[in-house]
């Protein structure tokens, strides 16, 4: 991700999601896993907003690796990004990656 942050359009406005830290190791495939986080999200009924938030954690992901895809990642790594911040109006990427 070249930009510090993303913005998805939601019935409310703008909804202004701040990029992760990640330590990159390789962009490789960045793009690729955030548009596969938005476009299966979109897919299964979530809202824009979810699905950048989504998409924004498996490219941190991704760029933290070696690999061209992460290895952390499983079938259920976007419903663990849910688990997380389940609490209403709560900007989950900025709780995650506060010291």
């Amino acid at each position: 991700v070249t930009r510090p942050f993303v913005e998805a359009l939601e019935a409310r406005g703008i909804a202004h999601l701040p990029a992760l830290e990640a330590s990159v190791v390789d962009v490789t495939g960045a793009g690729d896993a955030f548009s596969a986080a938005v476009c299966w999200t979109l897919y299964q009924g979530g809202d824009l907003a979810l699905a950048c938030r989504r998409g924004l954690h498996l490219s941190a992901m991704t760029v933290a690796s070696a690999d061209t895809v992460s290895p952390s990642l499983a079938p259920d790594s976007l419903d663990a990004i849910d688990t997380l911040f389940s609490t209403p109006g709560e900007q989950p990427f900025n709780a995650l990656y506060q010291d």
